[in-house]
């Protein structure tokens, strides 16, 4: 989060954070923490540090409390991010997708989405992925709503969108415990698409690329994601993530496919090494 605060600040979507360390630390200050929603929060560690965590969903959806006990359980490093953002809380199913943006510095861009009715940790944990697009650097400055389009390398067919429909389903009824009735309208049953706005932010990102490559450059920042959720018709990404942290989790993603069959086609992407998946 920090990253994306630093390089980012202008699509930074938290307007308030604090970093809880440990148990004890919780219960000192009780009465402060009261103001963050326990929606808002994640597990994490420090950025030198490869034990991360693979998915906040498996810490439970108990009380703040619980949430750190859990994370101590699992990572002795691990510590609790409580914030607050500039946007309401949707539920998983009601959000507009999820999108991810590989970069690699000097070389080129990997854009991913999911659609409406998914959300960007279906995306980052290999799941599913409903459309692709990859960028040289040099064709940043070039790129436009208008081509964008010329860019894209991989869309779902329908049935894999059918198929992802019912993994997320599942998950949503049986691990995250969404009645099936609450959430089934919020996903289309066709795949419909990125849409213009949100599309239009991750050209916003991509653009600012070149001009920070400096930047970015000498704090060793030339491979890494940015990742979120779309809502209410906008990327609202959570994190800026250096390739180190996810190199551990990468080797272990499920075998998509899809995935697969999208990389053998993209003959970019044996010219220039993509830092995920």
């Amino acid at each position: 989060m920090l990253l994306l605060q630093q390089f980012f600040p202008e699509i930074y979507p938290v307007v308030d954070m604090t970093v809880i360390e440990s148990e004890q630390d919780f219960m000192d200050n009780a009465e402060y923490l009261s103001r963050f929603n326990k929606r808002n929060r994640r597990a994490d560690t420090s950025i030198e540090s490869e034990n991360f965590f693979k998915s906040n969903s498996s810490l439970g959806s108990g009380d703040n409390l619980s949430y750190i006990q859990n994370i101590k359980a699992e990572n002795p490093d691990g510590v609790m991010v409580l914030f607050n953002v500039c946007y309401p809380h949707t539920e998983r199913y009601g959000r507009d997708g999820g999108m991810s943006i590989s970069v690699n510095v000097g070389k080129g861009i990997f854009i991913e989405y999911v659609g409406k009715g998914f959300d960007g940790e279906m995306l980052l944990k290999g799941k599913a992925t409903h459309e692709s697009y990859e960028i040289g650097w040099d064709e940043i400055r070039s790129i436009t709503r208008g081509n964008i389009n010329e860019k894209r390398v991989y869309l779902v067919s329908d049935e894999a969108y059918k198929q992802h429909v019912k993994v997320w389903s599942e998950t949503l009824e049986k691990g995250l415990g969404y009645p099936r009735e609450e959430f089934e309208s919020h996903i289309p049953e066709t795949y419909q698409g990125i849409s213009d706005t949100i599309m239009a932010d991750a050209i916003t990102i991509i653009k600012k690329l070149p001009k920070i490559q400096d930047e970015l450059e000498m704090h060793k920042l030339t491979s890494f994601l940015i990742s979120g959720n779309c809502e209410d018709g906008r990327f609202t990404p959570w994190q800026m993530a250096a390739d180190t942290r996810f190199k551990a989790q990468l080797k272990n993603l499920p075998n998509v496919p899809e995935l697969q069959l999208k990389k053998q086609q993209s003959k970019a992407l044996k010219e220039w090494e993509r830092p995920f998946r």
